[in-house]
């Protein structure tokens, strides 16, 4: 956001004047210290004439941890499995 700012020469207060926001609020923006909401997103966008999925890394949105995405996806498997397991168990034992 910082990028696009600064090349439409807008200071943190200009911008969030135009976005309808708090000069502070941008900072923490800038910093990642916070994030806007979606309208918010769209008003910022806005008044930098850009698309307001131009601020994010469309590399980072892309790509897909597949280690981490496996092991949950065999954790929720695991306690499935378990979960029908212990009620086969209370049913058989009927």
């Amino acid at each position: 956001m910082k990028i696009y700012r600064k090349k439409e020469g807008l200071s943190q207060a200009t911008l969030a004047e135009k976005s309808g926001s708090a000069p502070n609020y941008i900072a923490l923006i800038e910093a990642g210290k916070k994030f806007p909401s979606l309208s918010m997103l769209e008003k910022i966008a806005a008044a930098l004439n850009i698309d307001a999925l131009d601020l994010f890394d469309k590399n980072s949105l892309l790509s897909i941890n597949t280690e981490s995405l496996k092991t949950k996806l065999i954790d929720s498997l695991t306690n499935l499995v378990t979960e029908i397991m212990d009620d086969t168990s209370i049913i058989e034992k009927d």
